[in-house]
Order: structure tokens, then C-alpha cells, then sequence
């Protein structure tokens, strides 16, 4: 299940009509050959047309008071 920022990167996603592919995160995704292992894997893969395919690992992070709006 997506946490919250996850969702909210998604539906800016789908709102910008980025194509893209989200990866469940769950331990039961994983093979059970990996359980264990600190392995990381991106939350999504996103299509660029200019660029190609980028990894995006989304964190929940606070925002420093120098860049806030």
C-alpha cells in the first residue's frame, strides 16, 4: 500500500500525463530468496521522452525554511 507522499507524487503523475510504473514496496513483493537483505528499490519508473526511463524514490521529508514558499 502507498504511503501518503507516494499517492500524492502519483496523482502529480497522472496529472502532468507522465507515463509511469509504480513498485508495490510490501516484504511479500520481495522473493523470498531477498527477505532480509537490505535491498532498495525506487518507488516508481518514470518515462521521459528527452531523457529515457529515471528511478524516483519518494521520501516523506520536512521542507527547510530556506525553500518554503
Amino acid at each position: 500500500m502507498p504511503d501518503i507522499c507516494e499517492t500524492k507524487f502519483k496523482e502529480w503523475l497522472d496529472e502532468k500525463a507522465l507515463p509511469h510504473i509504480f513498485f508495490e514496496q510490501s516484504p511479500e513483493t520481495f522473493a523470498s530468496f531477498f527477505r532480509g537483505e537490505k535491498l532498495k528499490r525506487p518507488d516508481f519508473l518514470i518515462a521521459l521522452k528527452q531523457i529515457g526511463l529515471i528511478a524516483v524514490d519518494v521520501k516523506d521529508k520536512k521542507l527547510s525554511p530556506t525553500y518554503s514558499t
